[in-house]
């Protein structure tokens, strides 16, 4: 006898039951004549939907028990292995033979479905469950959060049963302990940062996304750890942000980056809050890139990227490149402050369809915080008595001030007032020292506030750089009523073009540089529309309503109001 041994197994078993009547099958089905019924049934009949016998449905079978028709086997082999032992039914109103006197419930005749192709079944199934996906996905995110504090993961089990609250290493057990001590023990949702107290752009982004978060936690729900060796502020400074501010050097300055990312890993497997969100800190991308899988399974994980940096023979670095790729596959969500860096992610990374839902890109707000009118925030612009070009901004390598000593000597008429932090350790002291060296050019150091730059002074505002995402201070210069001259970088050109400044292609371009702060020297009338101008999209894009409205749309990134942790 042929065929392949699986099917003369099967064909042994239906032949020792009752249920396949050879007779029947060929008197119900009129295109069996010559044909051996068995055989048939075996290899093409239960696939078209056909039944073995009077007291068999295959139809029906595969509609009421869907793990079978998802399986893809033979129903009736599948209920003589099975079914039978699982008390299923055959047929509509009839019981097995295990289910009599079972108590298991009769399904009626009346909800007996049309006889349907298994194939059919399949894809009526399948549309369906696609439809109810998405219900699933919500139900089980109100499970996770309804159990996540009272179910240990399992690396959180399997130190219990060892009875191990922590599983620090000995020279980090005491940081951990007071790292968790310090955290409220109901924090829903946590920040990592490296820093707070300069004035970088990351930076005022951070502290503009606490102000936000305030409104929307109670005391207790949300906090900060700063577990990188950089972080900058003192206790009694952080109490100005209203919230828990934890930092590792609190308790050991002395501590690796091994060390901070083992401490920061402890922190989150005990606290296993609702929400993580990791912002330019290097502890905080170290462990999710060790262990995010584990804490997806406890947290919505969320990092921000901001540029597609890279060092000057074109390398790329930063956490865009080193982490993300990495990580991308646990994260529930990725901000960015500009659309050039999330396009690039999706093009390096070959991002799938799925996971661009990821991104989302939040405008830092410039404007109308604090409940300020954002319109009236922004000063017209007024020509400057002479030529004066201001620059501010971070100072770091890839600012590129190179480029701002060639423009200066293009235009030796031209004074430039250079404005910044100058960060030890990010670049040597003397940086800036061919400052006092060049006449029309001045570097003054950082400034407390903008209200406190000479305006007035000022007919343009000069930004360069070679690498960037959406550099605040070119938001700020609109604000402020200056025209701005910046190279098309990072997400600069999604401000700055034609109609609102001065757009220059290429970051060397000094010739076009020089030009374009001569243009704005001729022609004060057009600077003043073109600042018109961006101010109306600083606003529009920049403001703090915006910013609120982003936020508060992201998927699983907020606590939901009057729900369980």
């Amino acid at each position: 006898m042929g065929g392949s041994p699986g099917l003369l197994c099967e064909r042994r078993l239906v032949e020792g039951s009752s249920l396949f009547d050879a007779n029947w099958y060929r008197e119900s089905y009129g295109d069996m004549e010559g044909v051996d019924p068995l055989g048939h049934y075996l290899t093409h009949g239960w696939v078209e939907g056909r039944s073995p016998g009077p007291d068999f449905d295959v139809a029906w079978y595969l509609a009421t028990y869907l793990d079978v028709a998802s399986a893809g086997v033979n129903p009736l082999v599948h209920y003589l292995r099975h079914g039978v032992n699982e008390g299923r039914y055959t047929k509509p109103g009839a019981l097995s033979q295990q289910a009599v006197g079972s108590g298991l419930p009769q399904v009626s005749d009346s909800v007996a479905p049309k006889s349907r192709s298994a194939s059919d079944i399949k894809a009526t199934l399948g549309e369906r469950l696609h439809e109810l996906w998405p219900f699933i996905c919500a139900d089980a995110k109100m499970l996770q959060d309804a159990v996540n504090p009272i179910t240990p993961t399992p690396r959180l089990l399997s130190l219990w049963e060892n009875n191990i609250v922590c599983a620090p290493a000995v020279h980090t057990g005491t940081v951990v302990q007071k790292a968790l001590t310090r955290l409220p023990a109901g924090t829903d949702h946590l920040i990592l940062i490296p820093w707070l107290g300069v004035s970088g752009g990351s930076e005022k982004v951070t502290q503009r996304l606490l102000s936000f978060l305030r409104t929307r936690y109670e005391h207790g729900q949300l906090a900060v750890l700063a577990p990188d060796a950089i972080f900058d502020l003192e206790p009694m400074q952080r109490l100005v942000h209203e919230i828990p501010i934890v930092a590792l050097n609190d308790v050991d300055r002395s501590l690796s980056a091994l060390d901070r990312a083992e401490i920061v890993d402890d922190v989150l497997v005990n606290l296993r809050p609702r929400t993580v969100h990791v912002i330019n800190s290097t502890a905080g991308w170290d462990a999710l890139r060790q262990h995010a899988e584990d804490y997806a399974r406890d947290s919505n994980l969320f990092v921000n990227i901001y540029s597609d940096i890279r060092f000057r023979d074109g390398t790329p670095a930063g956490f865009f490149w080193r982490y993300l790729p990495e990580v991308i596959r646990h994260l529930a969500g990725i901000f960015a402050d500009n659309q050039a860096v999330v396009s690039k992610a999706i093009e390096y990374f070959s991002v799938v369809p799925e996971q661009r839902t990821l991104f989302t890109v939040a405008p830092t707000p410039i404007v109308g915080m604090n409940g300020a009118n954002p319109r009236l925030q922004c000063r017209p612009y007024v020509p400057a008595a002479q030529e004066h070009t201001l620059w501010m901004s971070r100072i770091a390598p890839e600012k590129r001030l190179d480029v701002v000593r060639e423009i200066a000597s293009r235009l030796p008429e031209r004074r430039f007032s250079i404005y910044g932090a100058l960060l030890p350790g990010v670049v040597p002291d003397d940086f800036l020292a061919w400052t006092a060296e060049t006449t029309n050019v001045d570097y003054l150091g950082e400034f407390s506030a903008l209200e406190a730059l000479p305006l007035d002074q000022f007919d343009s505002y000069l930004f360069t750089t070679s690498a960037e995402g959406m550099p605040l201070s070119v938001l700020e210069a609109a604000m402020l009523g200056l025209p701005t001259v910046a190279p098309a970088i990072g997400g600069i050109g999604e401000f700055v073009d034609e109609t609102t400044g001065w757009i220059v292609q290429d970051v060397e371009a000094v010739d076009q540089f020089a030009a374009s702060l001569d243009e704005i020297a001729a022609r004060p009338a057009e600077a003043a529309i073109r600042v018109a101008r961006a101010q109306e999209r600083l606003v529009e894009r920049h403001s703090w309503s915006n910013f609120e409205r982003v936020l508060s749309a992201v998927p699983n990134y907020l606590r939901p109001k009057g729900g369980l942790k």
